[in-house]
């Protein structure tokens, strides 16, 4: 939120795509998650754009001990997430049990794996079509004109050393 929509770079609509749509896409959980829509869990977070807070690993919920963001501000904070009907994040505080989430089975190689086959494709000279409309002519050809050429210049500059010579 903070270097996207604050800085004019996304839409509030582009930052929820980004955060949701694509990513469930590329963890190849959409439509299940990502959506809102019939058959979708619908998860949801109220967000709050203006809210500002420290970024710090004394306040994440990772595994980690540290953050590579450690001490930066940033604006925008979720105020609540509801999940499977329940309130799961309320006001910076994690509401729910150790456990109570549900594991998704998947299937591998999604979304993101098919730009991975195009880009291959892409790179792939075998795969590439061969432009034959401008195929370069053979150098034979070549020089029979650039030769024409100057066969022409040089009887124009035979022609006007002549007219010169004939004026002086």
């Amino acid at each position: 939120w903070n270097n996207g929509v604050k800085k004019g770079y996304l839409t509030p609509s582009d930052f929820v795509r980004v955060t949701s749509t694509q990513a469930a896409q590329i963890f190849n959980m959409y439509p299940r998650k990502g959506a809102i829509r019939e058959g979708s869990d619908a998860d949801l977070v109220i967000w709050n754009g203006d809210a500002t807070r420290v970024i710090s690993a004394k306040t994440h919920h990772h595994a980690v001990d540290f953050n590579i963001f450690e001490g930066m501000e940033v604006n925008g904070v979720p105020e609540l997430t509801i999940s499977a009907g329940q309130v799961k994040w309320r006001d910076g505080e994690l509401q729910c049990e150790q456990g109570s989430g549900n594991y998704i089975s998947r299937k591998p190689f999604g979304y993101a794996y098919q730009k991975v086959g195009l880009l291959d494709d892409h790179r792939n000279p075998l795969k590439r079509k061969v432009d034959r409309d401008n195929t370069p002519e053979p150098i034979e050809e070549k020089y029979k004109k650039e030769k024409a050429r100057a066969d022409v210049l040089a009887a124009q500059v035979t022609r006007l050393e002549k007219l010169l010579g004939e004026k002086n």
